[in-house]
């Protein structure tokens, strides 16, 4: 299963929140679109998508094998692009074994949206968030949303993640 969070502005805790989401799916696997936050984030062996793609079928499996079983982190990297299908198979791959979450940052990737099973729209109660949320639901109309406020309490992306993790389970 590939789970897409995706930021409604920087700064809204989409990286805070898959990792924690990570962490509440006890053997998931972080996938960072992004910035590479939540890969740092996760504090956990990360490999390029770019150097999983380009492996043979063999090498592919067991590399997919081990990134299941060490939980290891997957980071997109500008090299992803010069790949092509092969990252997203290689994503594919991981996705039927495990639960991946992804960070997708504020401007996801169009074929991360095509391979996932549950998107969500992490926003903020401020009308800059709420306009690229209403933005993002039109792109993504079978997104949830996620609304925190960072602010307020240090424990609400931790008890988020616990509760979407509970409702995908």
């Amino acid at each position: 299963m590939l789970i897409l969070l995706i930021g409604a502005k920087g700064g809204v805790g989409t990286s805070t929140l898959a990792k924690h989401l990570v962490q509440a799916l006890d053997g998931g696997v972080g996938l960072d679109l992004a910035d590479g936050q939540l890969a740092a984030l996760l504090d956990r062996r990360t490999w390029s998508l770019a150097g999983l793609a380009l492996t043979t079928p063999t090498e592919r499996q067991r590399s997919v094998d081990r990134i299941v079983k060490q939980c290891i982190s997957l980071l997109w990297t500008p090299e992803c692009n010069m790949v092509g299908n092969g990252v997203w198979d290689a994503v594919r791959a991981v996705a039927d074994r495990t639960t991946v979450v992804a960070d997708g940052g504020i401007e996801p990737l169009p074929a991360v949206g095509e391979l996932a099973h549950v998107v969500a729209i992490v926003s903020a109660d401020d009308p800059v968030a709420q306009y690229h949320e209403q933005q993002l639901q039109e792109r993504f109309p079978q997104a949830g949303v996620v609304t925190l406020d960072l602010a307020r309490s240090r424990n609400e992306t931790r008890d988020a993640a616990r509760t979407l993790a509970q409702q995908i389970q």
